[in-house]
Formats: C-alpha cells, structure tokens, sequence
C-alpha cells in the first residue's frame, strides 16, 4: 500500500515572477490628452534552492483512503529563514490502489519572515517498497510554488521533491517520522 506523504513535502518550487504595470492618468483640462507611463520591465534573478527537513505526519488510513491531516517538520534551506533554519508543514490525500499511487496536496515552506506555498503537482507519487506493514513509502515528485510572501512575494515556479517515511499499520490513526529533500532553481524580483 502507498500514501500520501507528498503533500507534506509538498514543497519548494522554481519561481517566474511577472511583472505588473502601471497606467496613470493625468488631472488637466478637457482639452488635453490621457498619458500612459510604459512600465519598466521587472528585473529578476535566479537562486539555487536546496532543502532538507524531518518531522512526523498525521495520517488516517480508512480503506483505500489515506489522508495526511497535517505533515510538520523542521530543517534547513537556502535562501530561506536565518542561518538556512526553517519550518516545513502541509496536508494531503492519496488513494492506495497498487503499489505506486499519486498523491495531491499543500504545502507551506517558512523561515526568516519569508515562506512559499506550494501544490503538489500531477505526476507526483508515493511508492510503497514492499507489499506488507511495515514498509518503506518512498515520496517523488514537484511541487508549484502559488504564493509566497516576504522575498519571495510574487514567486512562481516548480521544486523537485523526494522524502520517505514508514508506513506501520494499513488501517486507523498512525503517525510516522518522514525525512525529505526539494531542490530547484528559483526566480524572484531583484
């Protein structure tokens, strides 16, 4: 059986920033014309980003169902919070059919007033090692950035990310420890 163990990592991602205009309009006379200012183009630079966390999922397995009621850890990640510490937390659903079973999810990546939202990405998944508890669930997938906040305000873009955990048990509340990495390239205003 595999879950959900994505939406935890549900993570980091690579940023495209846009860049928005603005339009003006000045106060004169009847006579006069509308001036448009042509907004300067937003400059933007690139950042290798890295992450590794640890923590503890809260799970509920329920048939074939298995959600990730909250998934929290701690870690470090360049770029983001003070000496690279920061925090790592999400939820998330998966429906255990084979042995490889997509997962969906959220993610909040946070650290030094700054933080980045994410959605896990189709084509994610979480790959159970062996056919009965206990077993190794190994987590692969991206994560898109949807939002983030501080110096990553208006970042968009997508992470890798892997992990794994133990699953223990096939049915009721478990919560096992997890480790997981997200790595990309992300871009932000400059």
């Amino acid at each position: 059986m595999t879950f959900i163990h994505k939406c935890a990592l549900s993570g980091a991602a690579a940023v495209a920033v846009l860049g928005m205009g603005t339009v003006a309009a000045s106060a004169a006379p009847a006579s006069s014309h509308t001036t448009h200012q042509v907004p300067a183009a937003t400059k933007t630079t690139k950042l290798a980003f890295s992450a590794h966390y640890t923590g503890h999922l809260t799970m509920l397995i329920s048939g074939s169902t298995i959600t990730v009621k909250a998934a929290a850890g701690t870690g470090t990640a360049t770029n983001l919070g003070t000496a690279g510490k920061s925090t790592i937390s999400g939820s998330g659903l998966s429906s255990a059919q084979s042995t490889c079973d997509a997962m969906s999810g959220t993610g909040l990546l946070s650290g030094g007033g700054s933080s980045l939202s994410l959605k896990i990405a189709s084509g994610s998944q979480g790959c159970a090692v062996g056919s009965a508890t206990p077993t190794k669930v190994n987590v692969t997938g991206s994560a898109v950035v949807t939002s983030g906040k501080g110096k990553y305000l208006g970042a968009t873009g997508t992470l890798k990310f892997s992990g794994s955990f133990t699953l223990t048990t096939t049915t009721g509340s478990t919560s096992p420890s997890y480790a997981a990495a997200l790595s990309g390239t992300l871009t932000v205003k400059s």
